[in-house]
């Protein structure tokens, strides 16, 4: 392999570590509060959380994150992570009460009472989390960081890409916290079937534009540096293409496959119902049959 073209001026980005740290302890103090107080869904662990915070400094603020700007493979490492693994992480720890829980005690229950003292508010709220916009704004806020030309944009200003790449993590976050059903629940928990389908939809944009670069011969994003791999025909963006299409989709495929397990568990635990109930002559008529036969 042939890496040309990388300058190595790496820097830690030390106010975004800052805040980082700022919600670590928060959550902390939250998770505190719910194991002293007995919170309902606490996590035995903050490890997902925390685990999820680790990989978003390390794909963000490191010095590794300096290669998201140089190298085009290593920029689609970094939204797949964005969009995958950290929100899964993060949202899968539940960390809306313990978050919550780490406020202060007026800003806590100001927050309780959100829906009886500003029921307008609430309403708002309730009407811009729906699972559809949901996926809309994550399916949007995905493609449009694969358009070439805000794509250049974002390369030559490193200000629009951490905007890009923030308003990126926080669909993502915004998408899977309907997969997950945690909290805070404002809408009518999915369907089984529905929460499935949910959930593999949402491998289909990161999917498709893994598909489209894999076939794409020409070069469509121009970064400082390149890869080349001798006796292949290999370059930075085929490397990236591949790294889309391998791993963009496997935590959305692996989750439905998870919550399909799930269902059929629940299914089978569901209480045994005699033939004699369900089998009657009444109830083995087709829907609307039995009034016409009447």
């Amino acid at each position: 392999m042939e890496v040309n073209g990388i300058i190595w001026t790496w820097q830690w980005r030390w106010l975004f570590t800052a805040v980082i740290l700022l919600i670590a302890l928060w959550y902390g103090r939250g998770w505190d509060y719910g194991r002293r107080h007995h919170l309902k869904h606490l996590p035995r662990q903050p490890i997902l959380f925390y685990a999820g915070l680790l990989l978003l400094l390390l794909s963000a603020a490191s010095p590794l994150s300096f290669l998201g700007a140089q190298l085009f493979a290593m920029r689609v490492l970094q939204r797949i992570l964005l969009v995958t693994l950290i929100p899964v992480l993060i949202m899968a720890s539940n960390p809306a009460p313990i978050l919550a829980g780490g406020l202060p005690r007026r800003y806590r229950t100001s927050l309780n009472q959100l829906p009886e003292s500003h029921p307008r508010i609430w309403n708002i709220l309730y009407q811009s989390t729906r699972p559809a916009l949901a996926w809309f704004l994550f399916l949007i806020i995905f493609w449009l960081g694969y358009d070439p030309q805000f794509h250049q944009l974002t390369i030559r200003y490193e200000w629009l890409h951490g905007l890009g790449m923030a308003l990126l993590f926080l669909a993502a976050c915004f998408y899977w916290w309907h997969i997950l059903a945690v909290s805070p629940r404002l809408h009518e928990p999915m369907t089984p079937v529905m929460r499935i389908g949910y959930t593999l939809v949402g491998a289909l944009p990161v999917k498709l534009v893994g598909l489209i670069l894999l076939f794409t011969t020409t070069t469509i994003y121009t970064y400082p540096a390149s890869i080349q791999f001798k006796g292949l025909a290999l370059n930075d963006q085929s490397v990236g293409a591949m790294v889309h299409w391998s791993l963009g989709g496997i935590i959305f495929t692996w989750t439905g496959f998870y919550l399909i397990r799930q269902w059929l568990d629940e299914e089978e635990q569901k209480p045994y119902v005699s033939p004699v109930v369900w089998s009657t002559e009444e109830n083995m008529l087709a829907p609307g049959l039995n009034d016409q036969l009447r």
